[in-house]
């Protein structure tokens, strides 16, 4: 539904799908989120396989949750996993909870070099860079948890 679809849940033995087709009320509905994602969004959060996990420390996650933040370096406590540059990672908050998936700007080596650095000392260490951010928030979907 994230994506912008509906969906309605009925009982299959006693309804048909023509029934549901003619709008015959049977089952729930249930309508899409007012704010959908976007294709490539919902391409992140739903259809791309996680390659690794990032953890960092508080402040980064609630830089990430509560003010849409990108993730910097200076955050980054920790690197799972063998990734690329473009592949999609697991954001994880202290806790051990994912809390956002992204796309990353650097794989995994580069980040276990420069975690914990600000952002303007990673030429210094890679003699390189992609950008100041390992994901930038456009690249980023957050995990909502519900209890």
């Amino acid at each position: 539904m994230s994506g912008g679809g509906r969906m309605i849940i009925a009982n299959g033995r006693t309804t048909n799908l023509s029934r549901i087709l003619d709008a015959e009320e049977t089952g729930t509905l249930f309508c899409p989120e007012s704010a959908t994602l976007s294709a490539r969004r919902h391409w992140i959060a739903m259809t791309a396989r996680v390659r690794g996990r990032i953890m960092v420390d508080q402040g980064a996650a609630k830089a990430i949750m509560k003010k849409n933040a990108s993730l910097l370096p200076r955050g980054i406590t920790g690197v799972e996993g063998m990734f690329d540059i473009g592949d999609v990672v697991a954001v994880v908050n202290p806790e051990g909870q994912e809390i956002a998936k992204g796309v990353t700007l650097y794989n995994n080596s580069e980040i276990r070099e420069i975690k914990g650095l600000h952002s303007n000392e990673i030429d210094g260490v890679l003699g390189y860079t992609n950008g100041n951010a390992v994901i930038h928030r456009n690249d980023m979907v957050f995990i909502e948890r519900t209890v």
